[in-house]
Parts: structure tokens; sequence; C-alpha cells
């Protein structure tokens, strides 16, 4: 399935949320309202209201928690956001393999998220990248010492992030070249599944 905010004549910022595709387990019957940010996973999908910040989730999923946020992700099973108070990170859904644990901000508040399947990955303020949830893959192991602008987690356990020097530096399975650093430069990395 898939969802997008809908354009709003002379509105440059928030629209209604309209989705397609399969919708077997609801995914695809957003609420009404106006949203500012959406994030579909595998059997559901999640959004930011405009007017409060607060997240409302459909389809195949756990209901979120209370509190405003100001990005959310949804993975396979799963869904993470960062708070709109102190950058925490939230996490709610399937925890079969720690996917819905997130890292406390003891180490720094974070200011991106990026759900894949059966894990997860965030970007702290400082642009180093913490993972949790399942690893068979190493996709919850980012390497050490780079410093990212953007990280986006695969449904396919990889990663892929744009470190400072606008490279790509990717992380995880890499069964048809996906996780392989690429030579140029880039201002934006979007990660798929294999079907």
């Amino acid at each position: 399935h898939t969802c997008a905010l809908s354009s709003r004549s002379g509105v440059t910022r928030g629209g209604p949320v309209r989705c397609f595709g399969h919708d077997d387990k609801g995914q695809s019957n957003a609420p009404p309202g106006i949203f500012v940010h959406v994030s579909s996973g595998h059997h559901h999908s999640c959004a930011i209201s405009s007017a409060d910040r607060t997240v409302s989730c459909w389809g195949d999923i756990a209901s979120p928690p209370e509190g405003s946020f100001h990005q959310v992700s949804s993975g396979g099973s799963h869904t993470c956001g960062i708070s709109g108070t102190g950058g925490k990170l939230m996490c709610w859904g399937s925890n079969h393999h720690g996917e819905s644990n997130p890292p406390t901000n003891d180490n720094g508040m974070f200011i991106q998220v990026s759900s894949g399947q059966s894990y997860s990955c965030g970007l702290r303020k400082d642009g180093s990248a913490e993972c949790w949830g399942k690893d068979h893959e190493g996709q919850a192991r980012p390497p050490a010492g780079i410093k990212f602008k953007q990280i986006s987690a695969g449904l396919d356990h990889h990663v892929c992030g744009i470190t400072n020097e606008d490279t790509i530096k990717c992380w995880g399975r890499n069964s048809h070249g996906q996780s392989e650093d690429r030579d140029d430069h880039y201002i934006q990395v979007s990660t798929g599944k294999r079907l």
C-alpha cells in the first residue's frame, strides 16, 4: 500500500492522508484530518496531526504513545517516532527482536529515525548513528567514527546514510550490491526491499 499527503489549494504544509493499494489489515483506510507527515510500514501507516502534532496509526499496529512528535517512521511491524519535546525516541508495535526498545538520550538527543524490517536506526544530533533490533545481517551495527546527515533503514536488512562529506555509507545485507559504498556526492538516500 501507499499513503500520501494530499495538497490543498493555497496551503503549502499539511493535508489529508490518501492511501491506496492493499487493504487487508485496514492499512489503506486513513483517518480524517489534516496531517504534516505520513509513513507507511508493511500492514500499517502512521501520521502526525497538523493540529497538535500527535500521532494517529491505522492498520495492523499497536496504538501510538500520547504526546507530540516531530517525526515518525513505520517499519515492518513496528513504528518509531521522535517526541516533540527533548528528541526522545519512542517505538511501538512488534518487539520480537527488540525493535521497539530504542536507546535513551544519554548519549545525545535524536534528530531522525528510520525503521526497517524488525530493526530501526536513529541519528543523533552529533551525527552518530545508533541501531537496535534484529541484527542477523549486520544491519544494527553502523560503522564507528562516521558522522551522518541522514539515514534510511530498508526492509531488506540494510541501511544507508549520507555522511557529513556527502558520500553514501551502507551496512547490513549486501546480496545484490545494495550496501556497497558509492563514489560521488549525494543529498538524500532511500533504501527499499528486494521482492
